[in-house]
């Protein structure tokens, strides 16, 4: 076989090879985002960032971020409700407007709750503990999710609670004495029959 044979053997190899790699690599990827595809949307990252409470006016202020880590979901959310207590007991409950969120998108969320005085808030300032409340706080979010891809289907979640253990500085009125470390807050998934009845939730 002449040189101008081996090259013609050679370019179809390389041709071959070239197809055959491009065959895999097109497989692999269909395989890979077709799982991507039927993966339900991941879960809310969800902080309370900043967080404190005048003692004179019984004012809880707080700033809640929630993070939707989707590439493919807007998230929508419907009768959303922030509630507030000490030593077990519901303080405060405030409902917050619906509203939806982008794909790869943090909101801050900023109630403002009237806690009421009570035994639980003569113990805690005299406690000894320091400067602080040990506040729960729990989100209410009925959601569900849309999604952004024509192949993707919408998902309808579960609802859930999302609890957060907050050590909430008192507050003068002109500022806190401590600083607030930002808290995670952890999801428990609520049963949706609660939706309408949310006051057994407390």
């Amino acid at each position: 076989m002449g040189p101008s044979g081996m090259c013609i053997c050679s370019s179809i190899s390389c041709f071959v090879i070239t197809v055959t790699a491009l065959i895999i690599a097109c497989t692999t990827y269909s395989i890979v985002r077709a799982e991507q595809l039927r993966t339900p949307p991941g879960p809310l990252k969800i902080h309370v960032t900043d967080a404190s409470l005048n003692y004179t006016t019984l004012d809880l202020a707080l700033n809640i971020t929630l993070e939707n880590p989707n590439k493919y979901f807007h998230i929508y959310y419907d009768d959303s409700i922030v509630i507030a207590g000490y030593s077990n007991k519901t303080s405060a409950i405030a409902s917050v407007a619906d509203f939806h969120q982008l794909e790869n998108n943090t909101t801050l969320l900023t109630p403002s709750l009237k806690m009421h005085r009570g035994d639980s808030t003569d113990d805690a300032t005299g406690s000894g503990k320091g400067n602080y409340y040990d506040i729960v706080v729990k989100l209410y979010l009925p959601k569900w999710y849309k999604s952004i891809s024509k192949k993707r289907d919408n998902w309808q979640s579960s609802i859930h609670m999302y609890t957060c253990e907050l050590k909430v500085p008192l507050n003068n009125g002109s500022k806190s004495v401590d600083a607030f470390n930002t808290t995670e807050c952890a999801p428990r998934t609520v049963d949706f029959g609660f939706r309408y009845s949310w006051r057994k939730l407390v």
